[in-house]
C-alpha cells in the first residue's frame, strides 16, 4: 500500500504541475520549457523502481516547485512591465498628436542672407537675415526696402542675389581683365570729379587722346560703366569717349564736359569680343575723363 501511494502521489503532483505549466503565457514558453526540463529530471532521478517499491525524493519536488512559484512571479512581473510599456507608448502618441496640433499653428520660417544688385551694380547693405520667407510669403530687411526703387522694374533673385531690373550673370571687373595696349590713361585708386564725387578703383584717360585695349576672349556680350569729368578739368573742355568691340565701334558717347553730370551706361552691346578699346579724344583744350565702375557680364 505503501508504495502504490507514493505512485500515485507522484503521479498526482506530476499531473498539476504539468496542467499548470501547460496553462502559462506564450509569452514565458521558454521558462516553462526550462521548468519542465527541470521536473522530469527530478522526477527520472529521484523514482527508483525496485520489484514493487517506488521511492521518491521529496527535496526535488520541493525544488521544483519554488521554481515554479518563482516562475510565476516572473510572469507577474512581465504582465506589469507590459502593461506600463503600453502606458508609456500611449502617453508618448498622445504627445506627439499635441505637437503635431500644435505645429500647424506655428509659421515656417526660411532666412536668407540677401546681396543687393540695381542695375548690374552692387549696392552694400547687411546681407545677415536679409530676407525671411514666412509661409511662403518674403520679406526683406529695411535696409533693402531703403535702397529699393522699383519704377515697374522686375525683381529677381539669383544666386542669393537679388536683382531689380537687369539680371547681371557672370560678371567681372573689366579692370581686371588683361591689357593688351595703352597710352596716356591710368588706374587711379580715388578721384574727384567735377560734382564732387569721389570715386575709387577708377581708369582715368590723362590726356586728349588716351587709349586702352582690353583682351576678354569672347566670353562676355555687355558692357557698363559711368563716364565723368575730372575736377580740375578746364570749363570749356569738352571730350568724347568711344567704345570698339573688335573693329566695331559700338558705343559712341555724347560730349562730355565740366559741367556734365556722371553718365552711366547700363548695357553697351560688345557682342563677345576678342578685343574692347575704349578711346577718349578731348574737342579742345584738357578734359581728363573718368571711366568707373566698370562690369562686363552676359
Amino acid at each position: 500500500m505503501k508504495a502504490k501511494v507514493k505512485v500515485a502521489l507522484i503521479s498526482a503532483v506530476a499531473s498539476v504541475i504539468t496542467a499548470a505549466i501547460g496553462g502559462y503565457n506564450i509569452g514565458i514558453k521558454i521558462e516553462q520549457q526550462n521548468i519542465q526540463k527541470q521536473f522530469n529530471a527530478a522526477v527520472g532521478n529521484s523514482v527508483n523502481i525496485m520489484g514493487n517499491i517506488t521511492e521518491l525524493n521529496i527535496n526535488d519536488i520541493e525544488n521544483f516547485m519554488l521554481n515554479y512559484q518563482d516562475l510565476q512571479a516572473q510572469k507577474e512581473s512581465l504582465i506589469k512591465q507590459n502593461a506600463k510599456y503600453f502606458d508609456d507608448l500611449t502617453q508618448a502618441n498622445n504627445k506627439i498628436a499635441e505637437l503635431q496640433s500644435q505645429a500647424t499653428d506655428i509659421p515656417i520660417l526660411n532666412y536668407k542672407n540677401l546681396a543687393l544688385s540695381i542695375n548690374g551694380e552692387d549696392i552694400p547693405i547687411n546681407q545677415n537675415n536679409s530676407m525671411v520667407t514666412i509661409d511662403g510669403i518674403d520679406y526683406f530687411s529695411r535696409e533693402i526696402t531703403e535702397n529699393l526703387v522699383f519704377n515697374d522694374q522686375n525683381l529677381t533673385i539669383k544666386n542669393n542675389t537679388l536683382f531689380i531690373g537687369k539680371v547681371i550673370e557672370e560678371k567681372a571687373n573689366l579692370f581686371e581683365q588683361h591689357t593688351v595696349d595703352y597710352h596716356f590713361c591710368d588706374m587711379y585708386n580715388a578721384v574727384t570729379d567735377s560734382y564732387g564725387n569721389i570715386t575709387s578703383n577708377v581708369l582715368v584717360f590723362t590726356s586728349n587722346e588716351g587709349k586702352i585695349q582690353y583682351s576678354l576672349a569672347g566670353k562676355y556680350s555687355q558692357l557698363k560703366l559711368t563716364m565723368s569729368i575730372t575736377e580740375g578739368a578746364a570749363t570749356d573742355a569738352k571730350g568724347v569717349l568711344t567704345i570698339t568691340a573688335d573693329d566695331k565701334v559700338v558705343y559712341t558717347s555724347p560730349a562730355l564736359g565740366k559741367t556734365s553730370e556722371p553718365l552711366t551706361e547700363d548695357s553697351i552691346p560688345i557682342e563677345n569680343c576678342k578685343l574692347l578699346t575704349l578711346e577718349y579724344n578731348a574737342i579742345h583744350n584738357a578734359s581728363d575723363c573718368i571711366i568707373s565702375n566698370a562690369v562686363i557680364y552676359n
